[in-house]
C-alpha cells in the first residue's frame, strides 16, 4: 500500500488548468491557484520510508492485505513557490504600465491585481545538466520560464520573462510607461505555451492573443505559424522529424498543422466544448462531451463514445487510455476495439478513500458522513507512477473553506497494477531512479520494527543483512567500464553518447545513491541496537553492521574511481585540441590521476596557472613527475580543494555542489575557453552521483 500525502493550507486550481505535472526527474508540480506546490524526490530513509501495516494506525489499513506500507512523505521534499509575495519580487504585473494610444481600442482587463496561475509545465529534461525548466502562465497574460539554481528547493530564478522577449520581437522599447496600439498589445499577451523538442534542441513556443504561434530557441525567434485570433489553446510535438501543432478555437474547432503540408480542420465548430488536447507520439487525443477523438499523423481519425462528460484528465498507455472524470469515476478506453470499461484498480482506490472518509468522519467530526470524491487531476510520470489529486467533500452540502482550512490529497498508484508498459527514463537523475526503485520494490524491502527488543534484535539484524544482500543482487556489479567509442566530430555530442548516456555509468551512479541509503540505515540500526550482551552470537550484530558499512564505503570509493577513470578515457580518446595552459593543467592532472597510463598531447613537463578572486591570487604548478593528491598545493603553500570534474582548484567563495552535498564543482568558468569550459558546460551535473548541481 502507498500512503497519500495531504497538502494543507492550499487551494487547488480547476482541472481545466491541467493542475498536476511530472518532470522527467520525478518532480511533481501542482497548481495551487495562488502558488505552486512542488514535490522533489529525495533519498529515502530505509527505516522511515517503509513501515509495517500493523504499525500503520489508520482505518484504511483494513482495506489492504499488503504487509509493507510506503510512506511517500519520506520520499519527497515539499515546497511552495511563486506565492503572492514572491510574484511581486519577480516584477509580475508589467501590463499595468501599458497604455493605449487610441481611445477606440477594444476594452481589455489589463490591470489584474491578484495574478493566479493558468498553466504550468515542465520542459523536457536537458542531458547537459539533468535539469528541467518550469514554465508558468499567469492570468495577466505574462509567461515566465523558471529554473532552480539553489540547493533550497523553493528557490527558482526567472530565465525568461516573455513580456520582455515579446517587446523585443515586436520592436517596442521598454520603459516605465509603454504606449502602444491594440494590435501590439495583443501580440504581447500570451494565451498558451509549450516546450517542444525540435531537432534535438529545446524550443519554447507561445500562442499570443494575435493568433500567432512563435517558436523560440535560446530566447531568439526560430519560426512562427499564423494560427487564428480565435485560437485559445494548443499542443505541439515533433514526431519523425515533422513538427505537429494542434489548436482549438473559441468556436470549438480543432486544427492540426504539420511542417510539411500546413494546417487542416479536423473538428468542425460545435456547441460542445473542446476539453483536453494531448499529443502522445503520433496520436492526438481530443476530449469533448461524451467523446474522445483520436487523430493520427497519417490522417486517420475516429471517435470513441465514453458516455460521460466532465473529463478531468486523460492518460495514454499505449493502445489504451485512462479517462479520469471529475466525480471520481475512472474508465479505460481500448483504442483497438473502441470499447470502454471501468478501471477496477483506480475505482478501488476511490472506494477505499470514500469508506475511510465515512468511517473517520468529516472535518467537524460528524461520523458516518458520506463523501463526494472529486478528481482534480491525474498524471503519469516516466517511471510508471500515477499521481491522483483529489478532494472529498460531504454529500448534499455546500462546501466552502477559508484558505487556512483548504487542502487537497495526492495519491500514488503504480501503473503496473493496471497495465504493463515499457518504462524508459535513462537520463533522469539518480534521485529519480531511487524514487522509482522504492515505488516498485518497496514490498520486497524488510520493514524496520518501531521498537527494538533485545530478544529480537539479533534475529532482525541478520534478516536485515540477508535482505540487503538480496536487494544488492538486483543492482549492477562494479567492473571496469569498457570504452567502445561512438565517434562523432562534436566533443559535446561525443561526451553525451559515450558518458552521459552510458548505461553502466548510469547504473553505477544509481548504485552510489543506493549505498548511501544503506549506510544511513545501518548507522541508525547500530545506534538503536547498541552493544547488547548476546552470549550465543558468534559475532555481535553491531560488528556485522560495521563490517557491512566498511564494505559499502570501499565500494563507494571504487565507484568514484571507476566512473572518473572512464570519463578521462573518454576525453583522451577524442583527441581534443589543447588550446591553452588551463587545458594542459587539466590534462596533466588527469595524467597523474591515472598513474601516467596515457601519452600527453603536449611536450611540457611543468604547467603553471594563475587563478584569482576578489580577495586572493594564487599560482599553481603541476609537474609530470609529481603524484596526484586530492588537495592541491599552491606555490604559496596553501592547500585548496579541487573541482570534481576538471580537478582545478576551487578558490572562489561560492561554488556548485551536488544535491547530496558531497562533491563540489566550479561555478565561475575558467578563462580562456577550452577543454575545462566545454566539460563544465556539457557535464553540468554531478558525474559521480548523477544528480543536479546547485549553488552551495
Amino acid at each position: 500500500m502507498i500512503l497519500t500525502q495531504n497538502i494543507s493550507r492550499s487551494l487547488v486550481a480547476h482541472s481545466a488548468c491541467d493542475i498536476v505535472q511530472w518532470s522527467g526527474n520525478s518532480q511533481l508540480a501542482i497548481n495551487g491557484e495562488n502558488q505552486l506546490v512542488i514535490l522533489d524526490p529525495k533519498l529515502p530513509n530505509l527505516h522511515k520510508s517503509i513501515i509495517s501495516q500493523v504499525e500503520y494506525n489508520h482505518t484504511i489499513e483494513n482495506f489492504s492485505t499488503d504487509k509493507n506500507v510506503l510512506n511517500t512523505e519520506d520520499m519527497f521534499s515539499q515546497s511552495s513557490i511563486l506565492h503572492t509575495e514572491k510574484l511581486i519580487q519577480l516584477d509580475v504585473g508589467k501590463f499595468n504600465k501599458v497604455t493605449f494610444n487610441s481611445s477606440s481600442s477594444t476594452f481589455e482587463f489589463n490591470r489584474i491585481t491578484e495574478p493566479c496561475f493558468v498553466k504550468h509545465q515542465w520542459s523536457q529534461l536537458s542531458p547537459s545538466d539533468k535539469n528541467c525548466y518550469l514554465g508558468v502562465l499567469l492570468n495577466t497574460g505574462e509567461f515566465l520560464v523558471l529554473k532552480r539554481t539553489s540547493k533550497f528547493s523553493d528557490q527558482y530564478i526567472v530565465v525568461h520573462n516573455f513580456f520582455d522577449v515579446l517587446l523585443e520581437v515586436n520592436g517596442i522599447e521598454d520603459a516605465d510607461e509603454i504606449t502602444i496600439d491594440h494590435s501590439q498589445y495583443r501580440s504581447l499577451k500570451v494565451k498558451d505555451f509549450n516546450f517542444v523538442q525540435v531537432s534535438n534542441s529545446l524550443h519554447i513556443s507561445v500562442l499570443t492573443e494575435s493568433g500567432e504561434i512563435i517558436f523560440f530557441k535560446d530566447g531568439q525567434v526560430e519560426f512562427s505559424i499564423p494560427a487564428s485570433a480565435s485560437a485559445i489553446a494548443y499542443e505541439a510535438i515533433q514526431y519523425d522529424g515533422i513538427t505537429y501543432i494542434a489548436w482549438k478555437t473559441i468556436d470549438n474547432e480543432v486544427y492540426v498543422y504539420d511542417s510539411t503540408s500546413g494546417s487542416r480542420l479536423i473538428l468542425m465548430a460545435s456547441r460542445f466544448k473542446i476539453g483536453k488536447l494531448l499529443w502522445d507520439s503520433s496520436r492526438l487525443f481530443v476530449t469533448r462531451y461524451r467523446k474522445v477523438a483520436v487523430y493520427h499523423t497519417s490522417g486517420d481519425f475516429f471517435d470513441v463514445d465514453i458516455g460521460e462528460g466532465n473529463i478531468a484528465s486523460i492518460v495514454p498507455l499505449g493502445d489504451k487510455v485512462i479517462i479520469a472524470y471529475d466525480h471520481g469515476k475512472f474508465d479505460i478506453v481500448d483504442l483497438a476495439t473502441k470499447t470502454v470499461s471501468p478501471c477496477t484498480v483506480l475505482e478501488k482506490y476511490v472506494s477505499n478513500h470514500l469508506l475511510k472518509y465515512s468511517l473517520n468522519g468529516d472535518d467537524n467530526k460528524n461520523l458516518s458522513t458520506d463523501g463526494n470524491f472529486i478528481t482534480v487531476g491525474v498524471s503519469l510520470n516516466k517511471n510508471g507512477i500515477l499521481s491522483i489529486i483529489h478532494k472529498i467533500y460531504p454529500k448534499n452540502s455546500i462546501n466552502y473553506k477559508i484558505l487556512s482550512k483548504s487542502s487537497f490529497t495526492i495519491g500514488f498508484v503504480s501503473v503496473s497494477e493496471i497495465l504493463e508498459i515499457e518504462q524508459n527514463n535513462t537520463l533522469q537523475t539518480s534521485l529519480s531512479s531511487i524514487n522509482q526503485f522504492w515505488f516498485h520494490k518497496f514490498k520486497q524491502i524488510l520493514v524496520f520494527p518501531k521498537n527494538f527488543q533485545i530478544s529480537s534484535s539479533t534475529a532482525f539484524i541478520f534478516e536485515h543483512l540477508t535482505n540487503l544482500e538480496t536487494l544488492k543482487q538486483t543492482l549492477p556489479k562494479i567492473n571496469t567500464i569498457s570504452l567502445k567509442p561512438n565517434k562523432v566530430n562534436d566533443f559535446k555530442e561525443y561526451l553525451f553518447r559515450n558518458f552521459t548516456a552510458n548505461s553502466q555509468v548510469i547504473g553505477y551512479q544509481a548504485l552510489y545513491n543506493f549505498n548511501i541509503v544503506l549506510i544511513n540505515a545501518n548507522n541508525s540500526l547500530a545506534s538503536k541496537v547498541g552493544r547488547l550482551d548476546i552470549a550465543n552470537s558468534a559475532k555481535h550484530p553491531s560488528e556485522k553492521l560495521e563490517e557491512l558499512n566498511k564494505r559499502l564505503l570501499e565500494e563507494q570509493e571504487l565507484i568514484e574511481f571507476t566512473i572518473f577513470q572512464f570519463l578521462i578515457k573518454v576525453i583522451v580518446s577524442f583527441d581534443y585540441p589543447i588550446k591553452n595552459d588551463i587545458d594542459k593543467f587539466v590534462f596533466m592532472n588527469y595524467y597523474l590521476l591515472l598513474n601516467k597510463s596515457f601519452e600527453l598531447p603536449f611536450n611540457d613537463t611543468d604547467i603553471t596557472v594563475t587563478l584569482q578572486n576578489k580577495f586572493v591570487t594564487e599560482s599553481f604548478t603541476v609537474s609530470k613527475t609529481a603524484t596526484f593528491s586530492k588537495l592541491i598545493q599552491s606555490n604559496s603553500e596553501h592547500y585548496w580543494p579541487r573541482c570534481e570534474l576538471t580537478l582545478l582548484p576551487l578558490i572562489d567563495e561560492v561554488n556548485l555542489t551536488d544535491e547530496l552535498e558531497r562533491f563540489n564543482y566550479l561555478l565561475r568558468k575558467p578563462s580562456p575557453d577550452g577543454l575545462a569550459c566545454d566539460l563544465l558546460n556539457t557535464l553540468s551535473y554531478c558525474i559521480i552521483t548523477g544528480n543536479k548541481i546547485h549553488h552551495s
